[in-house]
């Protein structure tokens, strides 16, 4: 974890990257956001350290008043890896849209992703659970009421440095653990190819 003025970023493990397409709630879509493990509990608590503090120092400067009985809440969510353990993960979100103050129009909004030399990726870039990755996102504090207040982290941009290929629930056979052979050369000529 890095920050620099309000800007934070965070290295990790990527699970449900919905960046390319909002996620969705009851059909409805909510916003861009991925799931990060930062694979490292003394890291992850430096972070709940840091957006604790961040959010007190909001809380002084807005002279909010909590519920001292009420626990801050954060953006760590439980996710199951892909080896089947739970741990402790950050998510980050934005918004997908926007409305223009001055037209009234709504703008839709994209995450930058770019690649481990710092390209774009190529445009439709799906994340796949596994793929290591920085976040670039910045803290957010709220206070809905007394009992209700926290801190959340939106998601400017998205380093990719090992991209895993989404693959849509889609398995292969080897996936299901069939034994299967590699296609000789004679068996690819039969899938339709004709060489000449």
């Amino acid at each position: 974890m890095a920050t620099n003025n309000n800007t934070i970023l965070i290295n990790g493990t990527a699970y449900w990257a919905h960046v390319q397409k909002p996620e969705e709630y009851n059909d409805s879509p909510i916003g861009y956001s991925i799931v990060v493990d930062l694979e490292d509990d003394e890291k992850l608590a430096k972070l709940q350290v840091h957006l604790t503090n961040v959010f007190n120092d909001e809380a002084k400067e807005q002279g909010w008043k909590l519920d001292p009985k009420t626990t801050l809440n954060l953006p760590i969510k439980e996710n199951t890896t892909a080896n089947g353990e739970t741990r402790e993960c950050i998510k980050a979100k934005t918004k997908h849209e926007y409305q223009n103050k001055t037209t009234g129009e709504i703008v839709k909004r994209s995450v930058p992703i770019f690649d481990e030399y710092g390209e774009p990726a190529p445009k439709g870039t799906l994340i796949g659970n596994g793929s290591k990755v920085q976040i670039n996102c910045t803290p957010h504090c709220y206070m809905i009421n007394r009992k209700n207040f926290g801190v959340t982290l939106r998601l400017n941009a998205i380093c990719v440095f090992e991209l895993v290929e989404y693959s849509a629930g889609e398995r292969n056979a080897n996936s299901y653990g069939f034994s299967i052979k590699e296609k000789s050369e004679s068996d690819q000529l039969n899938d339709g190819e004709l060489e000449f």
